[in-house]
């Protein structure tokens, strides 16, 4: 495309300059969006590692308080033992008790006076024999406030008497309840119907609800409470706004090396306009140089075109007379045979099937795209259907597996002959008495080692033992009372076409005509 062409694009009509700007504009723009992007992408792997850290931080919550309530339990597994009586306290259990269905003290226990007896004991009676968890009244300063844990004491029938019940250390609460301080936040104990029974943040000061990071609640297994760590979203982006200054150094550094790479840039396309310029001067000379030489080569091009396309119709019109001549010839055969009896008339009859084929050959080039070459596939196909039509209805079945092979006219016309001689000959002599009977004709195509296979096999009476091929002498033999030239012709024949034959006489016979790669390379 000439430079002039070119100019006048949108891009070319632009002063080398202008263009210049609006790339470093545009790197830019691109760097600080990648900036922006990168800096964006770090922000929420930072959220993302600090949720993770929640959840690891909620599993460890849960384990923490499942094994204070366990040891709850056991002080009340102890306490409901006949023999054992009111056990020793011991952290985290404050107090032990046992209360009966009026919310009355049992066994010389002490309800603590911050419990509401009555409302604890409904509240076991409502719980269907599970454990039920309750807040205290009062609590230490800046300690939670002790835990109630109680389970209901019933018969041996099942009806509940009364209920066993110990209160937890606030301490114990805050220790069990307080988050790791690698994840800054709040841990949130809630019981039946989402009732907060503890809140005990990371350090005295309780993280702002607003902008935390909130995490899944974990159940409790065997207890109705769940714990929920909520992250201080401030806290957990601190690392990451200690970042930002070295990606904006980053950005800045790369900000000043786009306009220092800019000012060169204009400095080099100035001088790329003047050689422009003059290479300029030089492509217009070119260009009419070349349009010249194009315009000559386009007259040549349109002369040899319009002589191949009349030596390919010429090529096709003698390929069609040559089949009509031998049409006229077969028709005076067939003249000629109507007045004939006997093997005389046999003689006539072959002749004209061979005349037939070299027709048949001359009818697929004149039908051809490319009037020097055919499909030999596709002559097999109208080969034995006209053969079998020819020698009338039979029980022998016919059949052609041949795949697609293109060939040049000198080679095909041997082995068109050869394939007609061996299924006529197939046909009139593999199965004598008339019987059902199957002749197969297979074509390879050009397979890994370039050879090509034709093969005529059938399942008849097989080849006399007199008739062969002399070892050596390029002839077949015949005894003296064979008179057809068949397997004469195609000895010869095979040898015109550079290919090999082989008979082999298992379960009727079969004849095998390989061409060599070569040879099928030549006919490709």
């Amino acid at each position: 495309m000439p430079l002039r062409t070119l100019r006048s694009r949108l891009f070319y009509r632009l002063p080398g300059g202008v263009l210049i700007l609006l790339a470093c504009s545009v790197a830019l723009v691109v760097t600080v969006a990648l900036l922006g992007l990168v800096v964006w992408r770090d922000r929420e792997q930072t959220l993302a590692a600090a949720r993770m850290a929640a959840d690891t931080g909620n599993r460890l919550l849960a384990e923490r308080t499942a094994r204070m309530l366990m040891a709850g339990d056991g002080i009340i597994l102890r306490l409901t033992a006949p023999p054992d009586g009111i056990p020793p306290l011991a952290a985290p259990v404050e107090a032990v008790w046992m209360a009966d269905t009026a919310g009355r003290a049992l066994s010389g226990t002490i309800i603590p006076a911050a419990t509401d007896s009555p409302a604890l004991m409904a509240a076991v009676q409502a719980a269907g024999g599970m454990p039920v968890v309750r807040r205290a009244a009062v609590t230490l300063a800046g300690v939670e406030p002790p835990l109630i844990l109680a389970r209901p004491l019933a018969d041996a029938g099942g009806t509940i008497q009364g209920y066993a019940a110990v209160a937890l250390t606030g301490g114990a609460v805050d220790a069990a309840l307080r988050p790791p301080p690698a994840v800054p936040g709040t841990a949130v104990l809630t019981g039946l119907g989402g009732a907060v029974l503890a809140r005990v943040p990371t350090t005295s000061a309780a993280p702002p609800e607003t902008g935390s990071i909130q995490t899944d609640s974990r159940d409790i297994p065997g207890y109705p409470l769940a714990v929920r760590l909520s992250v201080d979203g401030d806290a957990a982006l601190t690392a990451w706004r200690a970042r930002l200054a070295e990606y904006t150094a980053y950005g800045a550094g790369t900000i000043l090396m786009t306009v220092a790479i800019g000012l060169l840039a204009l400095h080099r396309a100035r001088r790329e306009r003047e050689a422009e310029d003059a290479l300029q001067q030089a492509y217009d000379s070119l260009g009419e140089r070349v349009d010249r030489r194009t315009a000559e080569l386009t007259e040549a091009n349109a002369r040899l075109e319009h002589a191949l396309a009349d030596k390919e119709i010429l090529l096709k019109e003698v390929q069609h007379r040559v089949k009509n001549n031998l049409q006229v010839i077969c028709s005076l055969l067939r003249l000629q045979a109507g007045r004939l009896d006997g093997s005389i008339r046999d003689i006539f009859d072959e002749s004209l099937r061979r005349i037939q084929s070299m027709s048949l050959v001359h009818e697929l080039l004149y039908r051809s795209e490319e009037p020097a070459r055919i499909d030999l596939a596709d002559y097999l196909e109208h080969l034995c259907a006209r053969l079998q039509r020819s020698f009338g209805p039979s029980a022998v079945r016919l059949t052609v597996e041949a795949q697609s092979w293109t060939v040049d006219v000198d080679r095909a016309m041997p082995l068109a002959m050869i394939a007609s001689e061996l299924v006529s000959n197939a046909l009139r002599h593999a199965h004598p008495g008339g019987g059902e009977g199957l002749i197969q004709v297979t074509l390879a195509p050009p397979g890994p080692d370039g050879g090509v296979v034709l093969q005529v096999e059938d399942d008849g009476v097989g080849l006399p033992p007199h008739v062969g091929i002399a070892a050596g002498s390029g002839r077949a033999t015949m005894a003296s009372q064979e008179k057809g030239l068949g397997l004469i012709l195609v000895q010869s024949l095979v040898a015109q076409a550079g290919a090999t034959l082989h008979i082999a006489r298992e379960d009727g016979t079969r004849f095998t005509v390989r061409v060599p790669p070569a040879a099928a390379a030549r006919a490709a």
